[in-house]
């Protein structure tokens, strides 16, 4: 991935050998296989300068309940995580920018 050359590389990536890489370390590359874009790219703000996105949870609940689901056999145990009532909602755009790419 590009990104990740140009944000962690000490170099500049196709610049000579002694040429300082200026952006290394300004950004943090996250790869993700749900991208839509093989070429497209994101960059946001720190959250805690500009809320993007906000997760909303019932009665604040923010951690699941395990729940230990016994069948009789003695062998086998199944667990169940359930989150009730959570969402996600888009605040602002302005802490978010998308690159389609080439």
């Amino acid at each position: 991935m590009l990104a990740r050359q140009w944000f962690l590389n000490q170099y500049k990536p196709g610049g000579s050998v002694n040429e300082m890489n200026m952006v290394q370390g300004l950004l943090r590359p996250v790869d993700s296989p749900r991208l839509s874009s093989a070429t497209g790219w994101w960059v946001f703000a720190n959250p805690a300068l500009y809320e993007v996105f906000r997760m909303n949870f019932y009665n604040g609940q923010q951690t699941p309940s395990v729940d230990v689901i016994n069948d009789g056999d003695p062998l086998s145990r199944r667990t169940q995580y359930t989150l009730p009532g959570c969402g996600c909602a888009a605040v602002d755009s302005f802490g978010v920018y998308y690159n389609p790419g080439a």
